[in-house]
């Protein structure tokens, strides 16, 4: 059977196909005396120079881990390569600047910098021919303008990681201070004026003078503020600490959520009546929080607006496009519930359903208001 693969499937394979960064230096010294043999085959015909070619191809692939020890071996060949010219073979000595690139990249430059001396000066002289000092001095100048330039790039190279694991560290002190100073902030002001909240709701809850519908209110605000200092609290524990913020509960299925909505209502004296069914309806996960707040201030507007125990009519309507949900119920002609709220008005409500593709409409009357929502088949894709 013949596999073809696409375009992402070889972008995926492609890094499992690429060499580490570590030996990339050293698949470099292959291919650069490949060519050098491939130029010049009869200067690799002595044994020597075969020695001492995969000694420095070694050290190339040996100082991405040990970069020192790799450039002592490669400072003691180099001299011994200059003590034997039979086996100075130009590939050679060109590849040791590379490894003292690595070095000073490293963050060695001491030994970079001693090390390109000792290249400069035994390239320059003849010790065993009593040459102590260079003949032409401006050969000799060049010589160790071309030495030192590597040590200097691989120095900025160094300098430039240095830098950013500088700003890196600061940038997470930043991050740290700002965290600790937000938290304080936080504790000082809303975590410390919810408790001062809820002692008073417990304390005016207890009041004798007060009737029991009123009583229920502030104990049920006071159970609110209570979940809200606790989600405060796991804030400042998350502000503290390294750890990252606890994810977030996938919201429920469409139908899932009409049922906890109508479970809601008849907990508030509604009878609920659910009608019409689904099929094939996909919403994303940022889709279904969408809905999930609009069902719920949808709910809250029914229980502050509804006629008490009256029934709640909730049809689902399955065209070829979209879902048509309509939720009906009869309004109240007398004091609405003020105190249940969300923030959340009719405007703000066709923003949040446009957001994912629907729309919300209203159709009102003296005997029956209406919502309908209007959710896509493929929202989100």
């Amino acid at each position: 059977m013949m596999h073809t693969y696409s375009v992402m499937d070889l972008r995926e394979k492609m890094p499992k196909l690429v060499p580490p960064i570590s030996l990339w230096i050293g698949i470099f010294g292959v291919i650069a005396f490949a060519i050098n043999f491939y130029v010049t085959p009869e200067a690799f015909m002595r044994p020597w120079i075969v020695v001492a070619t995969a000694l420095t191809i070694f050290l190339m692939f040996l100082v991405a881990w040990f970069p020192r020890l790799a450039w002592l071996g490669c400072l003691v060949l180099y001299g011994y390569m200059m003590a034997q010219p039979e086996i100075g073979v130009p590939a050679l000595i060109l590849m040791t600047p590379i490894i003292g690139t690595v070095v000073a990249y490293r963050g060695y430059i001491v030994a970079a910098v001693v090390g390109t001396l000792f290249l400069w000066y035994v390239g320059s002289v003849d010790v065993f021919y009593g040459r102590y000092l260079p003949v032409d001095w401006l050969a000799f100048a060049l010589s160790g303008l071309i030495l030192c330039l590597p040590v200097a790039i691989g120095y900025s190279l160094y300098r430039s990681g240095w830098q950013q694991k500088q700003l890196k560290k600061q940038w997470d002190t930043d991050v740290k201070t700002r965290r600790e100073t937000l938290g304080r902030i936080l504790h000082d002001s809303v975590a410390s004026s919810l408790t001062s909240l809820i002692m008073r709701l417990e304390a005016m809850s207890m009041q004798k003078s007060l009737d029991d519908e009123t009583r229920q209110e502030m104990v049920d605000l006071a159970e609110q503020a209570r979940l809200s200092m606790k989600e405060v609290r796991e804030l400042l524990h998350t502000l503290s600490t390294d750890d990252s913020p606890r994810p977030h509960e996938p919201a429920p299925s469409v139908v899932a959520q009409v049922q906890l909505m109508a479970g809601a209502l008849k907990e508030h004296g509604f009878t609920v009546k659910i009608s019409g069914n689904i099929s094939d309806l996909r919403l994303t996960a940022d889709d279904l929080v969408v809905l999930q707040e609009v069902l719920r201030e949808l709910s809250t507007n029914i229980v502050k607006y509804a006629e008490p125990a009256s029934t709640v009519v909730i049809n689902f309507a399955d065209t070829s496009a979209s879902v048509m949900l309509k939720i009906s119920n009869v309004p109240s002609t007398g004091q609405h519930r003020t105190l249940l709220t969300s923030g959340m008005g009719i405007p703000a409500l066709s923003q949040v359903m446009e957001s994912m593709g629907g729309s919300l409409a209203i159709v009102s009357s003296l005997e029956q208001w209406t919502t309908e929502l209007d959710i896509p088949r493929e929202c989100g894709e």
